[in-house]
């Protein structure tokens, strides 16, 4: 493996002097880190996607407890209107709710669509957490927060097949409301209108419709909230990391220091580059130094982010050029251990 040293005097009390040496990535390493840079991206978007999914179940979670108290007060109204008016409006009142379960049910289809999706998302052999793996193998998750990451993926299938149920349960009960308001219709049009078993299975309605919205609020709610905190978990874990890059390139070498230079200089090469950024991590993919710069070169003194220097160690940087518009035209990784 060919390696370019370089040296660097950092000489703010005149007593330290930092040695840096930079190793050309041979080329199966700099197909890992790129593997690895484009795996974190991955797992990044699944986890974006797995976000949009349960954002639209959160929604179809709100609208089904909206509709459901609308189900609720046109059951109570057509109860109501049983002893105040004439057969033919109850019998409309009575309509005016089949309508409104109706809708009811076509949420609830749209809501266990959501959740088949988002079980289906959690559980594919291929998706966040097979990548996660391969992340934890080649050292830019470190073990601990890979392990964390893993249990909390377990934890959401868990939660998500739970939610399964309870969606199932509700369009059960969604099933016994127009069931309570069917057999209110056929009391209500019988020849002669039997008011007791139409404000029988009206109170049934209204019963199961509350008993709808009460186990809405209790058990399934909890479990989306769940499911969102476990989102954010994973997300701030993978955050911690700080991704290798967003567009990975191949490797390439830094450009050997002059003894006389007090930091490294890092260049892009390019008429297009307008600025260069770079951003250096640990080997467990934490974020230690971030820094952008006009122009195609930008100086690294070998300090994190806080002004303290880098203890001795390996540390990949990732090296970015952009466009004048600010768009990343290309990133380079390269791989390089600090000795004092």
């Amino acid at each position: 493996m060919k390696s370019t040293k370089f040296l660097t005097q950092v000489n703010q009390h005149g007593t330290l002097v930092m040695v840096i040496i930079v190793w050309i990535l041979a080329a199966v390493m700099g197909l890992a880190l790129t593997a690895s840079a484009q795996t974190l991206d991955e797992v990044q978007a699944g986890v974006g996607q797995l976000s949009d999914e349960a954002g639209m179940l959160s929604k179809a979670l709100s609208e089904i407890g909206q509709q459901s108290l609308v189900t609720l007060r046109k059951c109570r109204i057509a109860r109501w209107t049983l002893s105040r008016s004439d057969d033919g409006s109850i019998v409309d009142a009575v309509g005016v709710a089949v309508a409104e379960v109706s809708t009811l049910d076509e949420q609830l289809q749209g809501l266990l669509e959501s959740e088949q999706e988002l079980s289906k998302l959690v559980n594919d052999p291929q998706s966040v957490s097979s990548a996660v793996e391969f992340l934890i193998d080649n050292e830019v998750l470190d073990g601990d927060r890979g392990d964390q990451i893993q249990q909390k993926l377990l934890e959401l299938s868990d939660t998500a097949v739970a939610l399964t149920d309870d969606a199932h349960s509700l369009q059960s009960k969604s099933y016994d409301i127009k069931d309570a308001l069917s057999r209110a219709q056929t009391a209500a049009t019988a020849t002669p209108p039997d008011l007791e078993a139409t404000r029988g299975a009206l109170t049934d309605c209204v019963k199961t419709t509350l008993a709808f919205s009460r186990e809405r609020r209790t058990v399934v709610l909890p479990k989306k909230a769940a499911i969102l905190k476990l989102l954010k978990d994973i997300h701030d874990l993978l955050s911690a990391t700080g991704p290798l890059t967003s567009t990975p390139g191949k490797s390439s070498a830094a450009k050997a220091l002059d003894k006389a230079q007090r930091a490294h200089e890092i260049t892009m090469l390019g008429q297009d580059v307008a600025a260069i950024r770079v951003k250096v991590y640990s080997t467990d993919g934490k974020l230690l130094f971030s820094q952008e710069a006009a122009g195609n070169r930008l100086q690294f003194m070998g300090f994190d982010q806080a002004g303290r220097a880098l203890a001795n160690g390996v540390y990949i940087y990732a090296v970015s050029a952009l466009g004048p518009d600010g768009q990343v035209l290309r990133t380079e990784l390269k791989k390089f251990v600090i000795r004092r």
